[in-house]
Order: structure tokens, then C-alpha cells, then sequence
């Protein structure tokens, strides 16, 4: 079974994703907070001969096992979070499910915002509970 993969990856039940919701540029090395989480599987590395079950913590479609995960100054954990690919500190957008579609939660698209927890979200464009980011043409029935 084939999966095409966006770029993302879980922690503490959020998942955040990055190039999904318009242009989120990289941010500087200071403003990289404290690790709060790695990554433990590197998902579009691997072979599936069925559907992909939910992801969990520490899953990433194409970050680096091993790789820190930081907050980024300004935003809680539940908006943003940031991790060093290629030199490049790219920002991953905290997603929760809406109507059985994910989007960025509202924290995420906003210019720096006061730490506030919201709830874990889906995949864009995905069925709830599945990780893979299949695209709709794939799902089947």
C-alpha cells in the first residue's frame, strides 16, 4: 500500500503539522524554546501492506529518528513546535479535527500567543484515527 505522507509528527496526543496552511517560515535558532519531545519512528521510511493504525507519540512522517522536537519562544506547545531539518528550523502547526477535517488550531496561525492547551488533532484531510495522510483518492470506502 502506497502513503502519501505530510509532514508531520506527534507529541503528548497533538499533532502538528508543517506546508499545509500557507506559508509558515523558518525560524531563527534563538527562537527555539526547551526540547519537549524526539522523534521515535520515521514513518514514510517505512513499508505498509495495509492502512497505517493511529499514529502516537513520537511518530513524524519524514523527521529523523532521534531528532529534538523544541517549543518555539512565544507560542505554547499546544500551538507550535519547531525541529531542525537540513540546518533549517521548520515550525510545525498544532491541528485538531473540525468536522472531520484537520486545520490549525487558531493559536498556531497567530503571531506569538499566550501558552494555552487544546485538544489533539488528525491528519489534514484524513478520516479521523488514521496517520497515514492518505489522499482522498486513496481512501476507499
Amino acid at each position: 500500500m502506497e502513503v502519501d505522507w505530510v509532514d508531520f509528527v506527534q507529541l503528548d496526543g497533538t499533532e502538528y503539522v508543517a506546508g499545509v496552511d500557507g506559508k509558515v517560515p523558518a525560524i531563527a535558532s534563538n527562537q527555539l524554546g526547551s526540547v519537549v519531545g524526539r522523534v521515535d519512528c520515521e514513518l514514510s521510511v517505512l513499508k505498509f501492506h495495509g492502512e497505517p493504525g493511529p499514529a502516537v507519540d513520537g511518530d513524524a512522517a519524514f523527521i529523523k529518528v532521534g531528532t529534538e522536537v523544541h517549543a518555539v519562544r512565544g507560542y505554547g506547545t499546544s500551538c507550535r513546535v519547531a525541529a531542525q531539518i537540513a540546518g533549517v528550523n521548520r515550525v510545525y502547526l498544532a491541528h485538531a479535527d473540525l468536522a472531520g477535517v484537520s486545520r490549525a488550531v487558531p493559536c498556531a496561525m497567530a503571531q506569538g500567543t499566550a501558552p494555552r492547551r487544546s485538544p489533539g488533532g488528525h491528519h489534514l484531510g484524513l478520516r479521523p484515527g488514521l496517520h497515514g495522510w492518505r489522499s482522498p483518492s486513496l481512501w476507499g470506502s
